[in-house]
């Protein structure tokens, strides 16, 4: 079958990166505050300049609730925006307005890791608007933990979503511009959140996103298996993939890849670092997740969370996977096709596809010469386990903007409604392939400890658009 990709023929990839990226440092007011607004994505840089002359004004009234100037900010480690209270700090990641078909209220969902298992101060919002000095204060209605604790209560630090309602502005539903988190509602903040709030362009589709939930490499440089990925969930069907690296991201050649499909508007990277005192430097940080193995669960939460507000909007569907993952229909269809048959027009909100190891130390057949690139590793590995791991256990999802409030990697944990509607997809349909070095300890998912391998071909069907694009990718970066 063939394959329709808009917008993405090879004569629309930028000619060199060069060409694409290089910064320029002689810079106009208004693009210092573009450059402004991405090194600080959670600080709403134009509106704080706007109104920057008359902050004196921008207020309650008697010195109550003052919009804090962003020089006043309290920042924690890059990207966190830090409120103390009298029982723990909170740290603010990012916030987004839901007003989706089936969410029951205008509300605020502020995403943050908060030193506590079960916040109970009273906490208020500032809600900011355009052209209005003044804020309106609503309560802090939720704390909604984006976490099941029976996993485990990690370095005692959690995921929530911090919510307020919004109430309507002159009985219209209006969208805010920012938002301030403070235990009175009097005080004049040191935090002001960015709220976040994508629309959909007239006349556009909602399409499929992806979402990578972290990446941090400290072992390894996978400039080859980061392009093959991108290449081939865009052959697959995904017009954005949403990408969290850890902060600093050590390796040039990797920033480069970044950058290269950034300026093609395929891939948005959003910096992530861990909170208050822990460490970000990467080889401390990646000895301490390996100390503390469920606080890296916890803290992908967010970046999950925040992958799945920011698509409330643009996209319909969100593919939750990782750099060595993806979910591969059989038949050669694309995403939007297989979904479309195995749903019948039901707006579940997890469709699941079961898991397939592939694993990478495994010889290749005899005589291999595909007349590719021996360093794309999806392309070159064809033997995967036999046996799937256990039915509904070990899956990958396709998660529904519709309706899902919190996920994890594998399934929404949450979601508006009387609860959250699976689809598990049959084997014969797709599966989701995982790529692993080591697999000893992933035996866990299997329903033996059988390690036989097969043959499968099922991603070649996408082989000749993937390698044209990955090759000229490559060759661009200067890799090949």
């Amino acid at each position: 079958m063939s394959i329709s990709i808009p917008f993405r023929t090879l004569e629309t990839i930028p000619r060199r990166i060069e060409q694409s990226y290089e910064p320029d440092f002689n810079l106009t007011d208004e693009e210092t505050l573009t450059r402004m607004e991405a090194e600080i994505p959670n600080v709403p840089v134009k509106f704080w300049r706007s109104v920057e002359k008359k902050l004196h004004i921008m207020q309650k009234g008697g010195n109550c609730a003052q919009m804090p100037n962003i020089f006043e900010l309290a920042f924690n480690n890059l990207v966190w925006q830090q409120v103390k209270t009298s029982k723990g700090t909170f740290y603010l990641y990012s916030a987004y307005f839901d007003i989706r078909p089936l969410s029951p209220a205008p509300t605020l969902r502020i995403l943050s890791m908060i030193e506590q298992v079960e916040p109970t101060v009273p906490t208020f919002c500032q809600i900011w608007f355009e052209n209005s000095t003044k804020p309106v204060i609503a309560n802090v209605s939720q704390y909604r933990i984006l976490w099941n604790k029976a996993w485990g209560t990690g370095n005692k630090i959690h995921p929530f979503s911090i919510e307020c309602e919004v109430p309507s502005v002159n009985n219209k539903t209006v969208v805010p511009v920012a938002v301030s988190v403070v235990e009175n509602s009097c005080d004049k903040a040191s935090n002001l959140v960015k709220v976040t709030h994508r629309t959909l362009e007239p006349g556009k589709k909602k399409s499929i996103a992806v979402c990578v939930k972290r990446m941090q490499f400290v072992h390894e440089e996978p400039v080859f298996k980061l392009i093959e990925f991108l290449e081939l969930v865009r052959v697959l069907g995904a017009e954005k993939v949403y990408l969290y690296a850890y902060e600093p991201q050590p390796n040039p050649r990797v920033e480069r890849i970044l950058r290269y499909y950034e300026a093609q508007g395929l891939l948005e990277v959003s910096r992530v670092t861990m909170p208050a005192s822990r460490p970000n430097s990467p080889i401390l940080r990646h000895l301490f997740f390996e100390k503390h193995g469920t606080l890296v669960y916890i803290h992908q939460m967010v970046s999950i969370c925040d992958c799945i507000y920011k698509s409330f909007y643009q996209h319909d569907l969100v593919a939750l996977i990782d750099l060595d993952e993806v979910i591969i229909p059989e038949n050669g269809l694309t995403w939007r096709e297989i979904i479309k048959n195995v749903t019948n027009g039901t707006g579940y909100s997890a469709i699941t596809f079961n898991n397939a190891y592939y694993p990478l130390n495994n010889p290749k057949p005899e005589n291999w010469n595909p007349g590719f690139p021996a360093e794309f590793p999806m392309l070159n590995t064809v033997y995967r386990l036999a046996n799937y791991s256990k039915p509904g256990d070990y899956v990958k999802p396709f998660l529904n903007t519709s309706d899902v409030l919190i996920a994890h990697s594998h399934l929404p944990l949450g979601c508006i409604g009387p609860g959250c509607r699976r689809k598990d997809v049959p084997v014969s349909a797709g599966t989701w392939h995982h790529y692993r070095t080591d697999l000893k300890g992933e035996m866990k998912n299997q329903p033996s400890s059988d390690n036989t391998t097969v043959a499968d071909y099922s991603l070649w069907k996408w082989k000749d658009e993937l390698v044209k694009r990955a090759t000229r990718a490559a060759k661009d970066l200067g890799y090949l």
